[in-house]
């Protein structure tokens, strides 16, 4: 299914640990998927939260390159990327 919206790019990195944040226009009842892009190893965690002055919340932890359906997309999200001994490459659409 083709929703003609564009996936957001939330980490393409060597790195490890917290990514930038982006900031989707969705609603509280919109579903999405996760894809991930593991060339080694590593371990991606998707968090979201609500708003700026919330704390994140661990939704889905990903070891391996894959796509992962969510019940819901968050206001806000971010990857938060441990032990990568590659690059990690993480898009979100809903």
């Amino acid at each position: 299914m083709n929703t003609g919206k564009a996936p957001q790019l939330l980490a393409n990195t060597t790195g490890t640990g917290a990514q930038t944040a982006v900031v989707l226009p969705v609603g509280f009842d919109v579903a999405g998927s996760a894809q991930v892009e593991v060339t080694a190893t590593g371990t991606v965690e998707i968090q979201g939260r609500l708003g700026p002055d919330a704390p994140w919340v661990v939704f889905n932890t990903i070891s391996a390159s894959g796509i992962t359906n969510m019940a819901r997309v968050w206001p806000e999200m971010r990857a938060n990327i441990t032990a990568n001994t590659g690059t990690i490459r993480v898009w979100v659409m809903n």
